[in-house]
């Protein structure tokens, strides 16, 4: 590939809530991760255990991905981190559901894709001949048939048709590739990757997949503890999206982030407007929830 591409899950990094006092492994490390015993700093490297009561520091351009049993935390930023911290919160979203939520509205990009039966059919429908002219031959019928892999849930065969879509993509095509790339790689709970992937999307208005874009980058930055960019993320696009349910997702999203930098007070403010949009929606639920804990 013409540029280096990494990922991580969507929907699959959830955590059991409650589970302490065991080892928690560094399963993947670019760069450096240390953690504090005694005052002092000491470098972790793959292989490596911490404990829920350790606090770890990532360094900058660094990722690192620790697992405990059936679970994985991914983190893509810098910053300083309480390991209790992290499983309680992985774990709060866990039990609300909010990566369900989250998903049900994403999921549409899977589903409408299998009415399409050529290669000008999208992910929202038929593209027109004009739609189609700003894509390169090779990149279009790559698109499509990737597409159309995710849509039958072969998410690997996905991942490997728009990896090679992405060597044949310009700068024009480039955004659209790596979006479903990293949807891809999310699907497939390869967090690491997804977010990568995504940083290099360009979030246009105008894209057919802007909305669902806005969604799941925030998703994804939330679920790997980016609280702050992530409230930068969502605020800056979310006025621009026009469904209904999904501007109540994105707010559940930036209350969720708000409530991780803890600021109770701007939490509860955006947790509530998700909520006034509709009270019985899963999204307004797990608003309810929320609030109801701060």
């Amino acid at each position: 590939m013409k540029k280096p591409l990494f990922m991580l899950v969507f929907l699959g990094i959830f955590l059991v809530p409650g589970v302490f006092g065991i080892d928690i492994y560094v399963d993947y490390l670019d760069g450096y991760l240390d953690v504090i015993e005694g005052g002092e700093w000491y470098e972790l490297s793959i292989g490596d255990s911490v404990t829920d009561a350790d606090t770890i520091r990532l360094d900058k351009n660094s990722v690192a991905e620790l697992s405990l049993p059936g679970t994985k935390l991914t983190l893509t930023r810098p910053g300083t981190y309480v390991v209790a911290d992290l499983i309680e919160s992985a774990g709060e979203r866990r039990s609300l559901g909010i990566a369900s939520v989250i998903g049900s509205k994403i999921r549409t990009i899977v589903e409408e894709p299998k009415q399409a039966q050529t290669a000008v059919m999208g992910v929202r429908g038929a593209k027109s001949e004009d739609e189609l002219e700003w894509m390169s031959g090779d990149t279009a019928e790559l698109l499509q048939t990737g597409k159309d892999y995710l849509a039958e849930g072969e998410y690997a065969n996905a991942v490997t048709v728009f990896e090679e879509a992405y060597d044949f993509a310009d700068s024009s095509e480039e955004s659209e590739v790596l979006f479903y790339l990293g949807f891809t790689n999310a699907m497939m709970g390869e967090v690491r990757l997804a977010v990568e992937a995504l940083e290099s999307v360009e979030p246009d208005p105008s894209a057919e997949f802007f909305t669902d874009l806005v969604l799941l980058k925030g998703q994804l930055l939330a679920e790997t503890f980016a609280y702050e960019e992530a409230i930068k993320w969502l605020e800056t696009h979310s006025p621009q999206i026009k469904d209904r349910s999904a501007s109540q997702m994105s707010l559940l999203l930036t209350g969720v982030s708000y409530k991780g930098i803890g600021n109770s007070s701007l939490a509860r403010e955006t947790l509530e407007k998700a909520l006034a949009i509709d009270t019985a929606s899963d999204a307004g639920k797990a608003a309810q929830s929320l609030i109801g804990e701060l």
